[in-house]
């Protein structure tokens, strides 16, 4: 009897650690993937900001640039089509980087549009945006290296799966700023 007793006490004593041990592995998981998915966030807004930048420029350009309308077209095009998934949105935030990099490469041919009273402000916000997204992408990809690694560690990796977690995509901090070179543009 007392063997029994024993055996069940062990077998409830491995139930509940297991139970706790999920518990806490399972609520690291979702704290690890809020902490990403609010880190997003924060990059979505600064890219949605920059990206409302795109119409002022080129409402600033067309008075100045005829002859530069594939551009304008080209940077017309990349704003309207604004992903909505993760993935295809990492590739318009580089899209609209390309863009507005185009469209400022064009500001050095036309000395009266540096001389506009609206284009250094706009350039000052744009740098702004950009630290911003610089900051927020590299919190994201710290908290993802965290996340990524955790759903890929052992026992973890089993709940992971279990529950349908997996693994975000990384940002690049050089393209997600477009290298810099468009934000000197105006100096």
């Amino acid at each position: 009897m007392k063997r029994l007793l024993a055996a069940i006490l062990i077998i409830l004593l491995v139930f509940i650690i297991g139970g706790m041990f999920y518990a806490q592995t399972n609520n690291k998981l979702d704290r690890c993937k809020t902490m990403c998915d609010e880190s997003w966030k924060k990059i979505d807004a600064e890219f949605q900001k920059k990206s409302s930048l795109i119409p002022s420029f080129l409402a600033m350009m067309k008075d100045y640039t005829v002859q530069e309308r594939d551009i304008i077209q080209y940077a017309t095009d990349v704003y309207t089509k604004f992903a909505s998934t993760k993935n295809k949105k990492i590739s318009s935030f580089y899209a609209v980087d390309d863009a507005l990099s185009k469209l400022l490469s064009v500001v050095d041919k036309y000395p009266e549009l540096k001389a506009n009273e609206n284009f250094t402000p706009l350039m000052d916000k744009l740098k702004e945006v950009e630290k911003s997204i610089l900051k927020a992408s590299r919190q994201y990809n710290k908290n993802v290296e965290i996340y990524n690694a955790l759903i890929k560690s052992f026992p973890a990796n089993i709940i992971a799966k279990a529950r349908g977690f997996s693994a975000y995509p990384e940002f690049s901090e050089e393209e997600s700023v477009g290298k810099q070179k468009h934000t000197n543009a105006g100096e």
